[in-house]
């Protein structure tokens, strides 16, 4: 649920960090850009592959979490 909710932050984030046009643009003009020339879909791009990998890595975690808890 966290990454649906928040992932189009995420991805905005990503632009402004790897694209030199958006360097020193604000969020919410970046956020505009994104939606205005890719839409809805633009916003959202990648994040089943990244919802896929979060399942296994969030089990790992809890797992391990567990485990320590019990030697502990």
């Amino acid at each position: 649920m966290y990454w649906t909710a928040f992932y189009p932050a995420d991805t905005v984030k990503s632009v402004i960090q790897t694209n030199p046009e958006f360097t020193n643009e604000t969020f919410f003009t970046v956020f505009k850009n994104i939606y205005k020339n890719e839409g809805f879909k633009g916003l959202y791009r990648g994040w089943l592959i990244t919802v896929i990998r979060a399942v296994p890595a969030h089990a790992t975690i809890f797992a391990v979490y567990e485990q320590v808890m019990k030697i502990m």
